[in-house]
């Protein structure tokens, strides 16, 4: 009995001491199948800034009547294509021209009644006030009449709508004529093609690395297989709320000339700005620098063993590091 009882005492305990053997291989395998390493070799470590954007006109008018009255004319349609100082809408002149007409007579009346006043008025040897005080209101008067001319006239002048800019016509509110139409609405929108460029927020940790003039690396989701270089314009200087909650300052980026349209506005995208490039040294992930006592080390693998090495490091960025010693090209770091 005794004997059986050791028996499975002994049976149990190599069960126990197998099962922890197995259990140690696996976990050392499961970390060596973790472990990543990247061979080393020279490269050109990049510096840059990302950020979402996209592109508006810097050059675009809204215009609208500055007199109510029946639109009789609408000669632009969306997206036509129109010169500078066209007419691209009228209102009916007739009854502003018998306005004007008629402010014109009334200052013709004015104007005899106030010079025959004073004719009259000088013969007296002694100008009263009576005779000062009626001067003055014909004077008034006269005043009047002409600033009613000259509105009447204004008000002919501003019956055709007429574009300061050429450009393209993005956005008519009232494009059928024959109707009756106030200052409020008939509103027309023109946007010069050639003054597009692309809108983008920095964050403001950033925004002291973007400098006027530097290049600028655009991606449009229009156009996702093409690079498109276009240079920094102007950088604002109030910062804006992003879409992220964060505070971010607007920068505006010139884009190349408009060729074919291919540029429209509300085109969204992505830039990538350089701030810095070093060409041909080492460099490797930031992942695989450990820290010790204020030195930095990475680990190799030498022959399927890791190897610790301690190194000096140069130039950073947020993903990579130049290895100034410890490392040589071909080496294999264990990046994780």
């Amino acid at each position: 009995m005794l004997k059986k009882r050791n028996i499975i005492i002994i049976g149990l305990l190599v069960i126990i001491i197998g099962g922890v053997t197995i259990f140690k291989v696996k976990d050392t395998s499961s970390k060596n199948a973790s472990e990543k390493t990247l061979t080393v070799k020279k490269d050109t470590i990049t510096n840059s800034i990302s950020a979402s954007g996209k592109i508006q006109a810097d050059i675009k008018v809204d215009l609208k009547f500055q007199t109510s009255g029946e639109l009789v004319y609408v000669g632009v349609k969306e997206g036509d294509k129109i010169e500078k100082w066209q007419v691209i809408a009228q209102l009916d002149q007739r009854e502003l021209q018998r306005k004007l007409l008629k402010a014109l007579r009334d200052y013709s009346k004015e104007r005899w009644d106030f010079e025959q006043d004073k004719t009259v008025t000088y013969k007296d040897v002694f100008v009263t006030d009576t005779v000062k005080r009626i001067l003055e209101k014909n004077q008034f008067d006269l005043d009047k009449s002409i600033a009613d001319v000259e509105i009447a006239d204004i008000a002919l002048k501003y019956s055709a709508l007429v574009s300061p800019i050429s450009g393209i016509v993005t956005s008519i509110d009232t494009p059928i004529a024959n109707i009756n139409i106030t200052p409020s609405n008939a509103s027309f929108t023109v946007v010069d093609p050639n003054s597009l460029t692309f809108k983008a927020d920095i964050d403001e940790s950033d925004i002291s690395n973007i400098k006027e003039g530097q290049e600028v690396l655009i991606t449009l989701d229009a156009y996702p297989d093409k690079e498109i270089k276009g240079i920094v314009s102007s950088i604002g200087f109030v910062s804006e709320t992003t879409s992220g909650g964060g505070n971010g300052f607007p920068i505006k980026i010139k884009l190349p000339e408009n060729e074919d349209l291919k540029y429209k506005v509300g085109m969204n995208g992505d830039i990538k700005i350089i701030i810095k490039e070093i060409d041909n040294v080492i460099s490797i992930p930031t992942t695989a620098i450990t820290k010790e006592n204020g030195k930095k080390f990475i680990f190799v693998k030498e022959r399927d063993k890791k190897i610790k090495k301690e190194i000096t490091t140069g130039y950073e960025t947020d993903e990579y590091v130049e290895i100034k010693t410890g490392l040589s090209p071909g080496d294999k770091v264990i990046v994780e």
